[in-house]
């Protein structure tokens, strides 16, 4: 499978693709919309020059940003008032690659960004913030998955539309109609036209079909984390201990040799899944009723629960079906978050 990383694409150009409007209207919408979220961003900028978009999650002066815009531990920023911060790396959040940000000296009267919890954003009219200023665009599907580097971890994807920008898209912020946060890009990919150069699709995938279209057309297909994800990110970052937590039930698997359901290859001891009594060799079936169809999609479907929900998990030892009652775990603190040491 093809990584998302800050080192290769995350978005790509679709040709002949529809949905998007580039008319005046829908570009005085995202103008009308930047003005409205525009005392939540702080635009960083550091030897390079400006780098991407932070925003404002707290009013004590916190600010989430993708980790692929940060070079340091501390980077300045341009305040809503106009006035200049350092802002300092409080850490990273190491499955998603988001990154806690603190102003010093902090004292503006702005209040925080409000955050999309679900995906009901779906189908919804969107803007990205990028470096070239606002663009229109359109949440696509809240049903995609891919690997993040370089924590390589499985997760649940937003695939967005929006009006190719005149930069790239890296460190874009995305906004709905309303103004409430739905996600945070990480790269792009060029032009698939330079060079002579042919791109090639990324493997993130819906009913195992990945989408192959490129081309020079105005329109690019990008994905973000699953609003889900960026709130218990954003909720873990606002907690006492700044430190977000993600479900773990403790196994390793991987496809089933092209038949359905995923082959457990081990059970970490002492976690949820070890304690319910799923061995090694045991194929998994189905989550809460949901059939498991390969690895990537059970491991987006677990990255979506909740700590300690109770889950019924379906498998195949020995050709006989059992099944098991698991309580979600946490991911180890030293899978989570990298402190920063500045």
């Amino acid at each position: 499978m093809t990584s998302l990383s800050t080192a290769k694409a995350v978005a790509f150009l679709l040709l002949g693709a529809e949905g998007v409007s580039s008319s005046p209207q829908a570009t005085r919408t995202a103008s009308t919309i930047f003005k409205d979220i525009s005392p939540k961003l702080m635009m960083l900028s550091d030897i390079r020059g400006k780098t991407g978009y932070a925003v404002l999650i707290s009013d004590k002066g916190f600010f989430i940003a993708h980790k692929s815009i940060l070079s340091e531990n501390q980077i300045f920023g341009q305040g809503p008032s106009g006035k200049t911060y350092l802002l300092d790396l409080v850490g990273t959040d190491a499955p998603t690659q988001l990154c806690l940000l603190q102003a010093e000296l902090w004292n503006e009267k702005t209040a925080p960004v409000k955050v999309i919890r679900s995906s009901s954003a779906k189908g919804g009219r969107i803007i990205a913030v990028t470096l070239s200023g606002p663009v229109a665009g359109d949440m696509a599907s809240g049903n995609r998955f891919g690997i993040i580097k370089p924590s390589n971890r499985y997760l649940p994807l937003s695939e967005v539309k929006i009006e190719t920008p005149k930069s790239n898209v890296g460190g874009a912020v995305l906004f709905s109609e309303e103004g409430a946060l739905i996600g945070l890009l990480s790269a792009t990919l060029a032009s698939p036209d330079e060079e002579g150069a042919s791109a090639k699709a990324m493997d993130l995938r819906q009913g195992g079909v990945a989408n192959q279209k490129f081309g020079p057309s105005g329109l690019t297909v990008t994905y973000s984390l699953s609003p889900e994800v960026l709130d218990r990110v954003v909720n873990g970052f606002l907690s006492p201990g700044h430190k977000p937590e993600h479900p773990n039930v403790g196994l390793q698997f991987k496809d089933n040799n092209g038949l359905a359901g995923v082959l457990v290859e081990s059970v970490s001891e002492g976690l949820a899944a070890d304690l319910a009594g799923i061995q090694a060799g045991d194929v998994i079936i189905s989550l809460d009723g949901k059939s498991v169809t390969r690895a990537t999609q059970f491991a987006s479907m677990l990255f979506r629960l909740e700590l300690k929900q109770k889950i019924s998990l379906k498998v195949i030892r020995g050709g006989v079906e059992k099944e098991f009652s698991v309580i979600v775990g946490k991911l180890p603190e030293s899978k989570l978050f990298e402190q920063s040491e500045a």
